[in-house]
C-alpha cells in the first residue's frame, strides 16, 4: 500500500514538474523574443525623439560619405545597434530560445535601411572592422556588399521615406 502511494506521489509531482518547465520555457520564449524586439525599437524611438538624430539618420541613409565624421559616427552607432538586434535574434535562435518570426520582424523593419546607399556603406565598413556570424551573413544574404554600392533607386526612395517616417 506504501508503494502505491509512493508511486502516486512520484507521478504527480514528475506530472507537476513537467508542467512547470513547460510553462518556464514558454516565458523565457516569450521574454527573449520581447528583449529582441525591444532592442530594435530602442533606436527607433531615439530617432523619434532626437530630430537633429533623425535628419543625421536621413542624410545617412543617402550618402554616408556626406556626413561630417561625427554624424558618421552617429549613424555607425544607429546601424550597429540593428546589427545587434538581429545577432541577438539569430544567436537565441540557435539556441532555439526564439524562432524564425523574431529574426523575421526585425529584419523586415531595417531590410530597407540596409539597401540603401549609406547600410551599403556601412555595412561595408562594419564587415572590415567586426566579424559577422555567418548565420548573420546568410540572414543578410545580398544586403551585405562585397565591394561595390548598390544602385537601385527605388531601394534609395524607401530607405529615405523609412527614415523620414521614423524621425517624425
Amino acid at each position: 500500500m506504501g508503494e502505491l502511494v509512493a508511486a502516486i506521489a512520484t507521478v504527480a509531482t514528475l506530472a507537476y514538474l513537467a508542467v512547470q518547465i513547460r510553462a518556464n520555457s514558454n516565458l523565457m520564449r516569450a521574454e527573449s523574443h520581447r528583449s529582441v524586439t525591444e532592442k530594435a525599437s530602442q533606436v527607433n524611438l531615439s530617432l523619434a525623439r532626437d530630430h537633429q538624430l533623425a535628419d543625421v539618420f536621413r542624410r545617412g541613409l543617402m550618402s554616408y560619405e556626406s556626413l561630417e565624421p561625427a554624424e558618421q559616427i552617429q549613424f555607425t552607432f544607429l546601424l550597429s545597434e540593428w546589427i545587434s538586434a538581429l545577432d541577438l535574434a539569430v544567436t537565441e535562435h540557435r539556441a532555439g530560445i526564439v524562432d524564425q518570426r523574431a529574426i523575421d520582424k526585425v529584419l523586415a523593419g531595417v531590410r530597407g535601411i540596409f539597401l540603401s546607399p549609406g547600410g551599403q556603406a556601412f555595412l561595408r565598413i562594419y564587415r572590415r572592422n567586426f566579424v559577422m556570424s555567418p548565420e548573420l551573413l546568410e540572414l543578410l544574404g545580398s544586403e551585405v556588399p562585397t565591394g561595390r554600392q548598390s544602385s537601385g533607386t527605388a531601394t534609395v526612395e524607401a530607405a529615405a521615406q523609412q527614415g523620414d517616417e521614423v524621425g517624425r
